[in-house]
């Protein structure tokens, strides 16, 4: 009996480890094949696809894993197909030219977009409510220095180190929510001048706005928005003049 009951007993384990075997890989097929190493689920079929979950694009999850993929049937942004989560928001797979100036993606209006095509600069569609100061117009800002596309970040993160004062214009792109999105920030001088180029496709904008970028201890630049050619669109002012705030983000 004893014996029985250890053979029950090493039956019962090996079974045992053969389902965690299985369920560490899965194949997904007719032939009864392992699925590849490299693989932790294979589907194999001679006559039969993969299908994806097929959903109107306004029901697309809230809070998507970089990563997600689905298959959009009604409501694309570009077209109906394959959509992937990237992290910073959903590209349509094996679309030619997918984004363009002036398309509402990611929280606002797209205004540049690099050479890939993929990645680009995001405006918000409008201000935020009221005129801010830039901050600490006594002081150097260490590091806000930036001027070219992508220092913004830089500059709008060494501003908020280095400057306390509350409600100072790089503090409130820090701390939106705007449409959902928590990655704002405040754009630096060349990027503030790419938007005043598109201004028109993004929309609503006043006369004088703040860029991260410090022109020196008391001023930092400005894009003049309401500038009549051929006269110059970025200036600056004294970081403590109150003016808007129109906050961007990556993409």
């Amino acid at each position: 009996m004893k014996t029985f009951n250890r053979i029950l007993f090493l039956l019962a384990f090996l079974y045992l480890l053969n389902i965690h075997e299985a369920m560490s890989q899965v194949s997904v097929n007719t032939n009864g094949s392992a699925p590849d190493p490299s693989a932790m689920l294979e589907v194999s079929s001679d006559n039969k696809g993969l299908l994806l979950p097929r959903i109107d694009f306004n029901n697309r999850p809230a809070s998507p894993a970089i990563g997600l993929l689905i298959y959009v049937i009604s409501n694309g942004p570009l077209g109906n197909g394959l959509y992937l989560f990237d992290g910073s928001g959903w590209l349509k797979l094996n679309a030619t030219n997918a984004f363009s100036i002036g398309q509402h993606y990611g929280g606002g209006v797209i205004f540049n977009i690099d050479p890939s095509g993929q990645h680009g600069y995001i405006s918000a569609e409008t201000d935020q409510p009221g005129i801010f100061e830039y901050g600490c117009n006594t002081d150097s800002i260490y590091g806000a220095n930036g001027t070219e596309m992508g220092t913004g970040l830089q500059n709008t993160a060494d501003i908020i180190a280095a400057c306390p004062t509350p409600e100072i214009a790089a503090r409130v792109c820090d701390t939106s929510t705007q449409n959902g999105y928590t990655d704002w920030f405040l754009p630096s001088r060349d990027e503030i001048d790419s938007m005043y180029v598109h201004k028109v496709v993004i929309g609503g904008f006043g006369n004088l706005y703040w860029s991260s970028t410090q022109q020196s201890t008391p001023a930092a630049w400005v894009g003049v928005f309401d500038a009549v050619p051929p006269d110059g669109h970025v200036g600056w002012t004294n970081k403590s003049s109150t003016v808007y705030v129109r906050c961007v983000r990556k993409f």
